[in-house]
């Protein structure tokens, strides 16, 4: 009967994989070493050897095929190698800036850096999304852009070439990397949110028709230190909770984790609050359990666990602190966490060694999640795994369950022209508009499913009154056409 129950699990394991695509079947994470997540050891990843030419540090991608699994291409920041360990045509020297080359070629020294996302409805093309390193303040890394380029995997025989490279997405002074890629809840597009250091957070919508800035937004409490340290940042496997993480290396050693909820439908955050983190050392990595109900938060000596979901249950509870007597070849000091589908979460080391840490019942609250020290090991004196866990999206959320959020539709693509002036922005529902110099002819608001929900014609009106106070409180896009024919467009808030 075990062995039914085995045999029907990898059977499931297999269909969920397969329907679900492999993009995350390989972890790249170091010299020559890489974790392969497979059908047939789903519940037990091996170790596999790789030519994984100078991957280090912070900041590391990955990306395999759909289809079997196997190394299509990974990044460190600087540099786009192909899966046998050299530079992709047209990859090197990626995310100019100031600090960026610091360390090259290993990475850019920073945190969730760089991710990779498949275009949507393209088998063949791949976004890359990185910052860059361009200032320093009170000691920490700060970006001043943010980058995509576009990978081409039919060109050079299935290595790949970078068609399209360092264009810029947007600028801002951002927090060094720490970029989250949600999967939108029609399943098919995505949304990449990154946040500045005055706590503006920017959504952008990847869809096949290319990237673009969709919500902006000031919320949370700007973090302050005279030495800080901003490491990791995650999001849940349900894709509705981020968690930033905020520490010191002052005298005041002030540690903290900032939440927010998210919206896979609108891109936007909402209910920010904060969970101090009390232990003297500065925050290193997060993990959410596979059921979203704990979070996992380590600094290089200890493991904590967090229940999120009861607030009853409000202790930082410790899990396990690093054995001191464990060289390998340095101390194994714990270092950043990353769930994988086989639902457990890997920690790597601070410092790099031939070991990776494993918590391998995530759900279960206190020392019954089996947190085991030293579970996986490289079997060669030159293998070595450094730094950072990959910063792979969950490619698993798909359509969100009653959501009308599959609806969604590109504005129409009309050509731009005049300053468009909407006030008051945000309004209650009863506001003007102005469309610079020219005659109004027509107006059409657009709700953010791409829902028509209100056109009117005008005869050459050069500003117009409108009131929409029957609409739910949102965001809208406004499109006004003049009398030539062109075509303006804002954003309109409802409160």
């Amino acid at each position: 009967m075990k062995k039914l129950k085995y045999f029907a699990f990898i059977a499931f394991n297999m269909l969920y994989l397969s329907a679900n695509g492999q993009y995350d079947a390989r972890w790249v994470l170091g010299t020559h070493a890489q974790l392969h997540f497979c059908d047939t050891c789903f519940n037990k990843p091996t170790y596999e050897n790789g030519n994984f030419n100078n991957l280090d540090g912070t900041n590391t991608a990955s990306i395999c095929d759909k289809k079997n699994g196997d190394i299509l291409f990974y990044c460190n920041g600087v540099r786009i190698l192909n899966k046998k360990g050299v530079v992709m045509e047209n990859g090197d020297s990626i995310a100019p800036g100031k600090y960026t080359y610091h360390y090259y070629p290993y990475d850019n020294i920073i945190w969730n850096g760089v991710s990779i996302i498949p275009m949507p409805k393209n088998d063949s093309l791949y976004y890359v999304i990185y910052t860059n390193a361009d200032s320093i303040l009170d000691g920490d890394y700060l970006a001043s852009k943010l980058f995509y380029s576009i990978i081409d995997m039919s060109q050079n025989n299935g290595l790949g070439k970078v068609i399209k490279k360092d264009i810029v997405i947007f600028s801002d002074w951002f927090e060094n990397g720490r970029i989250n890629v949600i999967q939108h809840a029609n399943g098919r597009d995505w949304w990449i949110l990154v946040n500045s250091e005055k706590n503006k957070h920017y959504s952008f919508l990847l869809t096949n028709s290319g990237i673009k800035l969709f919500n902006t937004l000031i919320l949370g409490i700007p973090y302050s230190g005279t030495i800080r340290i901003k490491t990791q940042t995650c999001v849940n496997q349900s894709g509705t909770q981020i968690v930033y993480s905020y520490s010191t290396f002052d005298a005041a050693h002030q540690h903290r984790l900032d939440f927010y909820n998210f919206n896979r439908c609108t891109g936007l955050l909402s209910n920010y609050h904060i969970i101090p983190f009390t232990d003297s050392l500065p925050i290193v990595g997060l993990a959410f359990s596979p059921n979203d109900s704990l979070l996992y938060v380590n600094n290089i000596l200890h493991l904590y666990q967090y229940n999120v979901k009861d607030k009853m249950d409000t202790l930082q509870l410790p899990i396990d602190t690093f054995d001191i007597n464990v060289f390998d070849p340095f101390h194994v000091l714990f270092g950043s966490e990353k769930l994988a589908y086989d639902n457990k979460i890997y920690m790597g080391t601070w410092n790099g060694s031939r070991q990776l840490h494993c918590i391998n019942k995530p759900n279960i609250r206190g020392k019954g999640c089996n947190f085991v020290k030293g579970q996986i090991h490289t079997d060669s004196t030159n293998h070595f795994f450094q730094g950072s866990m990959p910063n792979y999206p969950n490619f698993r959320l798909g359509v969100m369950k009653g959501s009308e959020c599959d609806t969604i539709r590109e504005t129409p693509a009309l050509p731009v022209t005049d300053e468009l002036l909407i006030y008051p922005n945000p309004n209650n529902g009863s506001f003007k508009i102005v469309n610079g110099q020219s005659n109004i002819k027509q107006v059409e608001i657009y709700s953010v499913l791409g829902q028509l929900v209100l056109k009117q014609n005008y005869n050459a009106a050069l500003a117009v009154e409108i009131n929409v106070k029957e609409l739910p409180k949102s965001m809208y896009i406004v499109l006004v056409k003049n009398t030539e024919g062109a075509v303006s467009k804002a954003k309109l808030i409802k409160q």
